[in-house]
């Protein structure tokens, strides 16, 4: 057993909803959570910025001791290099694995510009389901609309606007696929009433467990969870004490790039 915590980074609140399964369906696992607010969003950054924010966060979590580190962002995820996730502590991305898919025609992509430019989704999509359908709707700017905590019908309106545009009314399933995104959930289920929506957080979860497992890695101990922003921002505070309880352990940390 390693009862040493896990390590998970996201460029703000977005990873907050991986980091929720985590602690819902392994509840001996603790955490450190670094959220980089202060440079938040990364879906309008070049893959060269993100990769220079996402090794500070993961210098960072490697300071804390961590086990294993989830990068629990897609812009992250499809943004750095094959290296970033190399080294002595295992550092996973976001899962493109999804085969509950298989019966589905067609589907949507729905993410930041960055991720939908990567065509991560859609080149594995199209690999393990090749009759399937892919629309990519890229939506600019929804993750720091969320992220600012902005009103419900200005969300509807930036999603809306982006199904349309895309023709994706009517599409069978959607993959959320920015960590953001489930934090309004309701909005999407709104906008596409009989759209099948999947969000890769239980699957990523469950992949770095697996691996945690195969090592013995896996936590006998409850503990605190810690989290961290590189910025104090009102909404990453409300949102940490929402899902975890009004008693966790915020706290601001100043990168070198900040």
């Amino acid at each position: 057993m390693d009862n040493r915590p896990i390590g998970i980074m996201d460029s703000g609140v977005g990873g907050l909803t991986v980091a929720c399964v985590l602690k819902e369906k392994y509840p001996n696992e603790k955490f450190i959570f670094i959220g980089d607010t202060a440079r938040n969003p990364y879906g309008n950054k070049s893959p060269e910025e993100v990769t220079f924010f996402a090794e500070e966060m993961k210098a960072f979590l490697a300071g804390k001791q961590v086990k294993m580190i989830i990068a629990a962002c897609n812009t992250i995820t499809f943004s750095v290099p094959p290296s970033f996730f190399e080294g002595k502590i295992p550092v996973i991305g976001m899962s493109l694995d999804f085969p509950e898919l298989e019966s589905v025609n067609h589907l949507a992509v729905i993410g930041t510009p960055m991720t939908i430019r990567s065509h991560r989704h859609r080149e594995r999509l199209k690999k393990d389901f090749p009759l399937m359908n892919v629309t990519e709707i890229p939506i600019d700017g929804l993750a720091y609309a969320i992220e600012m905590g902005k009103e419900e019908s200005f969300i509807y309106r930036m999603i809306n606007k982006a199904v349309q545009k895309a023709g994706a009314e009517s599409v069978d399933a959607a993959v959320l696929a920015c960590t953001h995104y489930p934090l309004v959930a309701g909005v999407f289920r709104d906008i596409l009433p009989n759209t099948l929506l999947i969000d890769p957080a239980e699957r990523t979860v469950k992949k770095a467990m697996s691996i945690l497992a195969d090592q013995n890695g896996q936590s006998e101990e409850a503990g605190p969870c810690l989290f961290f922003f590189t910025e104090s921002t009102l909404r990453a505070e409300i949102l940490v004490k929402k899902m975890f309880g009004r008693r966790a352990d915020i706290q601001r940390v100043v990168l070198s790039g900040v």
